[in-house]
């Protein structure tokens, strides 16, 4: 639903995406400077990809659940 099927040049979608994984993943060490965290966040999944792997398609799992969720709630505007 977030994601159009004409790619967004700026990438706000993955951001989003993005930002949701890191904050159920690794939520309790932000310090208030975003693009740190992602970064951080994203370095670390990369690094450790063979054990992140089954974790992060699990939250990417309940990242969609949670978009069909709204979508049910609050429909859609598309």
């Amino acid at each position: 639903m977030i994601f159009s099927k004409i790619p967004d040049f700026r990438m706000r979608d993955m951001e989003v995406a993005t930002r949701y994984i890191a904050f159920q993943l690794f939520g309790s060490s932000y310090i208030g400077n975003m693009k740190q965290f992602l970064d951080d966040a994203t370095l670390f999944c990369t690094k450790h990809w063979k054990d992140m792997s089954p974790v992060l398609e699990e939250t990417w799992h309940r990242f969609e659940m949670a978009v069909d969720a709204t979508v049910q709630i609050f429909g859609t505007t598309l």
